[in-house]
């Protein structure tokens, strides 16, 4: 990730739910992390989705 060099990021990606909008409703959730002296930091929160 460009913004985070060297960082670890985990995403929680949410196909989309309601069958009407054909997956256009996801949603995804990325918690990125970094480790310093033996001990990890959440250095960064991202929210992201499909908006209609």
């Amino acid at each position: 990730m460009e913004v985070y060099p060297g960082a670890t990021v985990v995403e929680f990606h949410f196909p989309g739910f309601e069958e009407k909008y054909e997956g256009m409703d996801w949603k995804s959730l990325r918690v990125v992390i970094e480790k310093l002296d033996d001990k990890w930091y959440v250095v960064g929160i991202i929210h992201d989705q499909w908006t209609i």
